[in-house]
């Protein structure tokens, strides 16, 4: 059904079909990344050893103690592996699945050709998309460039000096050749796979709701209309942002203070938890809400239908077989009409909530953490903030 998507989730892209139909065939997903995280360790282990960098000194931060280096490379090879499950979830949602909630009796072969095409085009890259992979290529090269740049004298930059700074040309050369690879090229092309299924499942999403193409049942078991699966996707989305709060969590073991920029990062990856979740829901939840209303309309117009004809069969006294089988349909429309008004308008039940909520929890703890850590916060500020509003309002 959706055969052009399957190839564009990673086989339309030389990089990551090469790592993921090759090396993960061949060695598995868990050893190939292990390996890749492993190598660029050890060769900074050497290069420590060698320029007698591996240790922290006064003003200076050595291999051993750079726990943000490692949550960098960790979020790398996280969010490939993610990529790589959400992949395998969603040519299994494609193939299979999706076949399950869509109505085929509003949406034709033709229009389920076309929804294909635009995705695949999409998340492959193609038209306008290619731009998009270009700019976050270049935006990530950027921030590469300032890190050299940044490198060549860190006491300035940072106030501090670092294993691989310019001073240790081994670390210096070993790091950001690893850090071209892994932090600019890789994370670059995951992000912008990240954010072309995001936009392109929306709008699937969005032209199905359309279409009244969902098959919405509003008595399924599963609390969620019978459209549950969708939630799953929507978590798979929510799942890959998570990896990036590791650099914040390895920047408090640090010791590092949050700094306006990094404050702003950090509260817009939680609101980016939040898009990923809703954002492709969003069009479902019309849908939903469409198809409750008619739902419910229907039912409303059939019992005053039928309510009409027994006050009718009242008038005349009419009490027969008849009169007893509409008082019979007017219960269990009843009865039908209140299951119907308790019908989900969101594809989620209280358990899949549960998990946006707990993983929506985990960066908010960090951040938590960072006000209690940090000299510089809020509450180790808080009776300056009294006195300052106490002065203001105190001199009215």
């Amino acid at each position: 059904m959706f055969d052009n998507t399957i190839h564009s989730l990673y086989d339309s892209d030389k990089v990551l079909s090469t790592l993921y139909n090759k090396l993960f065939t061949k060695f598995g997903p868990l050893k190939t990344l292990a390996s890749l995280f492993i190598i660029p360790i050890v060769l900074s282990y050497i290069a420590g050893t060698i320029e007698g960098t591996l240790y922290n000194k006064e003003n200076f931060i050595g291999v051993i103690q750079d726990y943000t280096l490692y949550g960098l490379w960790l979020v790398v090879f996280l969010s490939v592996y993610l990529y790589y499950r959400f992949s395998i979830f969603t040519k299994e949602f494609l193939e299979n699945k999706i076949q399950g909630i869509i109505d085929k009796s509003n949406i034709t072969s033709d229009q389920l050709k076309y929804l294909d095409g635009k995705l695949s085009s999409t998340i492959g890259g193609k038209r306008i998309f290619k731009y998009l992979k270009i700019l976050l290529i270049v935006l990530f090269l950027s921030f590469h460039i300032q890190n050299i740049i940044n490198s060549f004298n860190p006491i300035q930059h940072y106030g501090y000096d670092i294993w691989h700074s310019a001073y240790h040309p081994i670390g210096f050369v070993i790091l950001k050749l690893f850090n071209l690879l892994y932090t600019t090229l890789l994370l670059a092309l995951f992000f912008y796979k990240f954010l072309s299924n995001l936009i392109g499942f929306a709008w699937l999403f969005k032209k199905i709701s359309n279409l009244n193409g969902f098959l919405i049942k509003p008595l399924s078991p599963d609390n969620a209309a019978g459209l549950r699966v969708l939630s799953n996707l929507s978590i798979y989305f929510m799942y890959m942002v998570l990896p990036f709060f590791l650099v914040f969590i390895t920047m408090i073991l640090r010791g590092t203070k949050f700094l306006p920029g990094q404050q702003i990062s950090f509260l817009s990856l939680i609101l980016l938890l939040f898009i990923t979740f809703f954002l492709p829901l969003g069009f479902v939840h019309s849908a939903m809400k469409r198809a409750k209303n008619r739902e419910l309309e229907y039912i409303s117009s059939h019992f005053s239908f039928v309510n009409e004809s027994v006050k009718k069969k009242m008038n005349t006294n009419e009490y027969g077989d008849k009169f007893l089988t509409d008082i019979d349909a007017l219960e269990k429309m009843d009865f039908l009409y209140s299951k119907t008004e308790k019908m989900p308008v969101w594809p989620f039940n209280f358990e899949n909530l549960g998990k946006v909520l707990m993983a929506s929890l985990i960066p908010i703890l960090v951040f938590i953490l960072q006000l209690f850590s940090s000299s510089d916060s809020i509450i180790y500020n808080w009776d300056k903030l009294v006195n300052f509003f106490t002065k203001i309002f105190g001199s009215h």
